[in-house]
């Protein structure tokens, strides 16, 4: 059996005494790897047996990887010439060498020295041999660029033929998907909530609805959307949520929307404070740097909220996580910088709602100062240039605030300018905006002009950030200061540890408050220290306070993730009466048991501490229990919460969905006997075939049926059947290669399988049969491409160094068999391209003698 040679470069520094191996050697193949790009299983080498040392052809080399005009000067011992945009030089008189005609063949162990290699490496056992270059050789750039243009659109995400992908079809209506659900938290004391989420196609658009029915019945959250009819925004028809200035908080107003759109839901980041929307009774956890900072659980309006995060660094990365029911999660990465807002030169961005106010069964009841039938807003942005956007906002709706134990909802109109500049990618980076907003509803105050700015200067690994609010007499009412000036100087001492400085300066109607802050902190493999302090300017309205919060995301124990938190905050001058301690241990994602304890205590003896535990008995059916016991009782509930995903025009078929906008994927696997792409009847449905969408599998039965769900929607997502659990010749022949599906249904697509061919052939070298060795710088720039009739690469082969190939696996078809060279000089064929035809066979074919011969060779 054929030894093989791979090169695996260890950097090796060999110094040896020049000279030219006069010993005993015989030529041989070996198999290479360059950069773990460019394979061969034939390099030709000169091979020293007697010592298991391969000479490696240094043009042969070159030839391999595309470098073009390199010479070598055998009197000065020299190889030069220029690899993409450098000039080498390369001596090899210090080598071991065999000189040929054809070529110079350097030892092995010697070529890190003449080449300065990154590594080499050569195994005497496998004899295997893989190299690695400090450079990126000519052929590596010819497969980006060939990738880059095949593979890449203009936006650089992959471009897939149109003609690859089944689209599913949009409908005027479908019977959608229901998903029930009862929650109980304490069975022995309670009813406990009957819920139901369902989603369909309504009008060719994606209809959703939540609605509660017991004890309270009421819609939730209703909308009907139609993505991707205008670019990347959506048209919502139902509710939706308001984007405005940070100071008017959420809101969700039922009417028409047009909004950005990106699968995702809705996150709001404020100055130190995350709200959002996710499913109701989910549970949402706060990542910073991959450490658990802090954790909630959804309302029934849908909303949540993270307050007072104590932001480390901008360059930080902050990560929700939802827990739905069934155990599914969703990951939404949080940007802290606001550098979004800025768009590229001429374009334009733009966002409307208008609706009113639904209330989502509000026990507290609010008092409208005026009443409003409409609400809404509208936003658009243009980029003047593109470190230079210009936006402008248009807010009208009623905002509710607190004023002692009622709730207050006054009108609001309100007009702004908004300006967000950046230098860009420079060395020393500043983003800057600025908000002017003009109070329309309030004729009677004295001010209605605000005006905000930010300014963020980077040098180098620290951060100066410049914040400055001036409201008008209506905002400063809702935000209880007239002005606020914040400093904040933080950054990176190195990769793990970083601190923080703050100023902040608060007018608060002639009255100013004044605080100042320091922090420092180490973030390293998921475990998070942070100590700081906070110091009041006056006692008058608070105390010198410490801080210290530890996380660890990183702890198993028995094969399960847990997440830590200890919080420790005490007042400097009365550590005994003013401290507050807090404690949670909380099991990691994707488990069946989900649990936590947690433990608050302050100093003035109140303590609370408490378990929960949550453990999946099935798909649909949930074990809740918690243990709650503080200074005065202790109360414990043990409860269910069942939720299960209905396709109600598959009420037989099990499935996996989380959730109602999951889609799915089925049809049937049968041999294609008379290749025309569609089952017929008689003919033959495989059982234990594996079909694939992205990650998803799915097994045919004996009926050759797959089922595959859980698939993510307006994704395109690759379609496949494993080969390995097909016949070795038999291949799948579905036109399609990719789906891509809508919200709560699914597509369906017949895969035919047909007997595969094998196409061989020889080169002739001008009358001769081919040299491997004498010209491996031609062949091995030589390939086989079988094409359709129109011009598309089915599949490419590189020549062997003799000029044989072998195309496997071919479908029946008419193809063109052509040659393709790519190496230095002119080849010319007594016939370059051939026609053939692979016919239906119901065992497969060998297609043999499909010769090509080289009549010239002219170097350039």
């Amino acid at each position: 059996m054929r030894k093989k040679i791979i090169i695996f470069l260890l950097f090796l520094s060999v110094v040896s005494f020049g000279e030219e191996f006069k010993g005993s050697y015989e030529e041989g193949y070996i198999e290479i790897n360059i950069n773990k790009k460019i394979k061969y299983p034939f390099f030709p080498i000169y091979m020293d047996y007697s010592l298991e040392e391969p000479y490696v052809g240094v043009m042969n080399l070159f030839a391999l990887t595309m470098a073009r005009g390199m010479k070598i000067d055998r009197e000065k011992k020299m190889i030069y010439g220029r690899l993409g945009e450098v000039d080498y030089k390369f001596y090899y008189g210090d080598t071991k060498y065999i000189s040929k005609e054809e070529d110079i063949y350097i030892r092995g162990n010697d070529l890190s020295q003449v080449f300065k290699l990154a590594s080499y490496e050569w195994n005497t056992e496998t004899y295997l041999m893989k190299v690695k270059t400090k450079f990126k050789t000519p052929y590596e750039i010819y497969l980006e660029q060939e990738e880059r243009l095949k593979g890449l659109g203009a936006d650089d995400e992959e471009d897939i033929d149109e003609k690859d992908v089944y689209y599913q079809e949009r409908k005027l209506f479908t019977l959608g998907v229901l998903r029930p659900r009862y929650s109980n938290f304490n069975v022995e004391d309670e009813e406990g909530t009957f819920s139901a989420r369902y989603e369909t196609h309504l009008l060719y658009g994606d209809f959703t609805t939540t609605g509660f029915i017991h004890p309270d019945a009421y819609f939730g959250y209703t909308a009907l959307r139609y993505n991707e009819i205008l670019g990347d925004k959506s048209i919502i028809i139902g509710d939706a949520n308001m984007r405005s200035y940070e100071f008017l908080g959420s809101k969700r107003l039922t009417g028409i929307a047009i909004q950005d759109w990106n699968g995702a839901g809705d996150i709001e980041v404020g100055q130190t404070s995350i709200r959002g929307f996710a499913p109701f009774n989910s549970n949402i956890e706060l990542y910073r740097n991959g450490s658990l900072y802090d954790f909630t659980r959804v309302g029934e309006d849908g909303s949540y909220t993270f307050e007072n995060i104590n932001i480390q660094g901008y360059s930080d990365i902050y990560t929700i996580k939802i827990y739905d029911f069934d155990g599914s999660i969703e990951v939404r990465q949080v940007s802290m910088m606001s550098g979004n807002k800025i768009l590229k030169k001429g374009e334009i961005d733009y966002g409307l709602l208008i609706g009113t106010h639904r209330d989502f069964n509000e026990e507290e009841e609010v008092i409208d100062i005026e009443k409003k039938e409409v609400e809404g807003n509208i936003e658009a942005s243009y980029g003047l240039t593109n470190n230079l956007t210009m936006g402008f906002d248009y807010i009208n709706d009623l905002t509710e605030k607190r004023i002692g134990t009622e709730n207050y909802n006054f009108p609001t109109e309100l007009i702004g300018l908004n300006l967000y500049y950046t230098t860009g990618a420079v060395k020393y980076p500043t983003y800057f905006e600025f908000s002017e907003i003009y109070d329309i509803e309030h004729e009677g105050d004295e001010n209605r002009y605000s005006h905000m700015g930010k300014v963020r200067q980077r040098l180098g690994r620290n951060i100066l950030s410049l914040e400055g609010y001036m409201y008008n007499d209506f905002t400063a009412f809702l935000e209880d200061y007239k002005n606020r000036y914040i400093a904040d100087w933080r950054g990176v001492i190195n990769n793990y540890l970083g601190y923080n400085l703050r100023y902040d300066n608060i007018d608060k109607f002639g009255f100013t408050e004044e605080y100042a802050s320091a922090g420092i902190y180490q973030n390293k493999n998921r475990i998070s220290h942070e100590l700081g302090v906070s110091y009041p300017f006056s006692e008058d309205y608070g105390t010198n306070r410490l801080y210290y919060n530890y996380s660890n995301s990183n702890i198993e124990i028995y094969d399960t993730n847990l997440n830590f938190i200890f919080q420790i905050d005490s007042d400097f001058q009365d550590f005994e009466d003013e401290t507050k301690l807090k404690v949670a241990l909380k099991t990691a994602e994707n488990k069946n048991f989900r649990g936590g304890t947690f433990l608050k205590y302050n100093s003035k003896d109140e303590y609370e501490a408490g378990l929960e535990a949550r453990y999946k008995v099935s798909s649909w059916l949930e074990i809740i229990g918690d243990l709650i016991h503080d200074e005065d009782e202790t109360n414990y509930n043990i409860g269910v919460d069942m939720e299960k995903t209905i396709i109600l025009e598959k009420l037989f078929i099990s499935n996996s969905n989380p959730s109602p906008d999951r889609s799915w994927m089925e049809g049937k696997v049968f041999m294609d006997d008379n290749n025309n792409g569609k089952y017929d009847d008689e003919e033959a449905l495989l059982e234990g075939v594996e079909v694939k969408v992205g990650r998803k599998k799915g097994i045919t039965g004996v009926d050759g049926l797959y089922f595959i769900d859980d698939i993510s929607s307006y994704e395109v997502k690759k379609f496949e059947v494993s080969i390995e659990t097909l016949d070795p010749m038999l291949e799948p022949a579905n036109e399609k290669k990719h789906i891509k599906l809508y919200p709560a249904t699914g597509g369906h697509m017949d895969v035919p399988i047909q007997v595969i061919s094998v196409i061989m052939g020889d080169l002739e070298f001008r009358g001769e049969t081919v040299d491997g060795v004498k010209f491996f710088p031609i062949i091995s720039q030589l390939y086989v491409q079988l094409k359709t009739l129109d011009g598309k690469v089915v599949m490419e082969q590189r020549l062997e160094p003799e000029g044989f190939f072998m195309l496997e696996k071919v479908l029946p078809g008419n193809y063109i068999l052509e040659m393709d060279y790519r190496g230095e000089g002119e080849l010319n064929f007594e016939e370059k391209a051939k026609k053939l035809n692979i016919k239906l066979d119901k065992y497969g074919s060998y297609y043999e003698d499909y010769n090509f011969k080289v009549i010239s060779y002219k170097k350039d």
